[in-house]
């Protein structure tokens, strides 16, 4: 099969559009030519289980398929990460089962989280700035796919603005067969609100009868059968409801209830908290929601507790003169050269038992070193109460020293501090860090840890993430 599932990736930082990756589906036992690997599970977004659970719900004859779904990208020296994938594999999975309604001879690109709460799944927007590249890299001339699925939250007036410079029509999914995506001539782009992934399914693939939404009856026949009760009074009328029910023409019992909605469990919030996926976490003023277990009232509790930290940069001159400065702070920042040494030291104002720090330094030249943990400055995960606080390096006779800037340098240059303190480990994170020691210059790998980072900014009491830079001067 010649069709995919696509998903782009960009580099927002960079604003960069660095290829698609894209899913197929094969026979048993065949293998697509090219570059494709044998996809068996879900991708390894932080939202994984999630979006396996939201096929289980909409489909899950899917997988009962034997057909094999398989993946390749555009470039393969880049990792093509991220839960902007979640729809594009959604997608390719239904179609290890169903068929399409017609064989494009384009790939569909689709962007998209898939999340399941207690309503149901849903479709959730992605990064907006990284939305954008997507969309621009999709309306490139270069580019010969029509058809584009998007999610409706993220088509903001910007968007509108640059489709409407390119002639590209934007449709809005709402009922069957809106967008005739078969006889496409021209780009499209289909913007799916949240709670319509069965109707895009319905949209896109021949679903089973009993999955599709039933026809109306007709207004004539139903006309006609009233004046039929009328007509034939109350014996007649008990004779004909029956006639008409052994022949199958009217249904009077009541519809099965639907299932009630899967209740979140504080396993689940958990899970979500270390790998980042924080839409998927409820709201802490929705208290209903977090009583529903004991457990889940404790995780509460445990997130609304406030978290202090402060850190200290501690650096010695050239003249051998000690100084300190406090951060974060809205003072002066201090300006350090390569003659001079520092250490860092951070505070935690009455932690609770464990706790877990990230620590990672962006210099002058946009390289990003990970501070802690690290084997080269002795620094290790979890951090117990009596630790505080933490010295880094932890080895009292090592200091940090700056490279010295080139003499083409104008002007004094910054080096950049993120740090992340919260309860739990922060798995998403830990995973791109291993990445990134492998790989020094994997630059996708630096712009996903500093994305994964400022999601978690002001996110809760219980954690907390602070960026802070400082001079680097000749």
């Amino acid at each position: 099969m010649s069709f995919h599932f696509a998903y782009p990736n960009v580099l927002p930082k960079k604003e960069l559009f660095i290829g698609c990756g894209r899913y197929t589906v094969a026979m048993p036992g065949s293998h697509p030519a090219g570059d494709y690997e044998e996809v068996a599970d879900a991708p390894l977004t932080p939202n994984k289980n999630s979006l396996k659970r939201a096929v289980q719900l909409l489909a899950p004859e899917s997988f009962d398929s034997p057909n094999v779904l398989f993946h390749r990208q555009d470039d393969n020296h880049i990792s093509y990460q991220g839960d902007s994938l979640d729809l594009a594999w959604f997608l390719a999975h239904m179609l290890r089962t169903y068929q399409l309604r017609c064989q494009p001879e384009y790939d569909i690109w689709a962007t998209g989280v898939v999340l399941v709460d207690g309503s149901g799944p849903h479709l959730l927007d992605v990064d907006p700035a990284g939305f954008t590249l997507k969309i621009k890299a999709f309306l490139d001339k270069s580019n010969p796919d029509l058809l584009f699925i998007v999610p409706l939250a993220n088509i903001h007036p910007h968007i509108r603005g640059v489709c409407e410079d390119h002639g590209v029509a934007i449709h809005r999914l709402a009922g069957e067969q809106t967008c005739k995506f078969s006889n496409l001539k021209e780009k499209t782009i289909l913007a799916v609100p949240a709670d319509c992934l069965q109707n895009l399914l319905q949209e896109l693939f021949c679903l089973p009868e009993d999955s599709r939404p039933r026809r109306k009856k007709s207004f004539r026949l139903a006309l006609l059968l009233l004046l039929l009760v009328v007509f034939a009074g109350f014996y007649g009328k008990i004779y004909i409801i029956t006639w008409l029910q052994d022949v199958g023409a009217i249904n009077t019992s009541s519809p099965p209830s639907p299932p009630p909605p899967p209740l979140i469990t504080a396993r689940e919030v958990l899970l979500s908290l270390q790998q980042g996926n924080f839409s998927t976490i409820p709201d802490l003023s929705q208290k209903k929601t977090w009583q529903a277990s004991d457990d889940l009232t404790a995780l509460r509790q445990r997130l609304s507790r406030h978290l202090q930290i402060q850190g200290e940069l501690v650096y010695v001159q050239e003249n051998g003169k000690e100084k300190t400065c406090i951060f974060p702070s809205k003072s002066k920042p201090p300006l350090l050269t390569h003659r001079d040494h520092y250490r860092i030291q951070i505070h935690a104002v009455m932690p609770p038992d464990t706790l877990y720090l990230y620590l990672f330094q962006v210099d002058s030249s946009g390289s990003l070193a990970a501070v802690f943990p690290s084997d080269q400055f002795g620094t290790s995960n979890p951090v117990r109460p009596w630790q505080w606080p933490v010295t880094i390096p932890a080895q009292d006779d090592k200091w940090i020293f700056l490279d010295q800037l080139p003499a083409t340098a104008q002007h004094d240059l910054r080096e950049i501090l993120y740090l992340l303190v919260t309860p739990w480990p922060a798995r998403d994170i830990e995973t791109l860090t291993k990445d990134l020691t492998e790989h020094p210059d994997d630059d996708a790998a630096k712009a996903k840890i500093l994305f994964r980072l400022s999601r978690r900014k002001d996110r809760f009491p219980a954690m907390a993430c602070i960026r802070w830079s400082f001079l680097h001067g000749k």
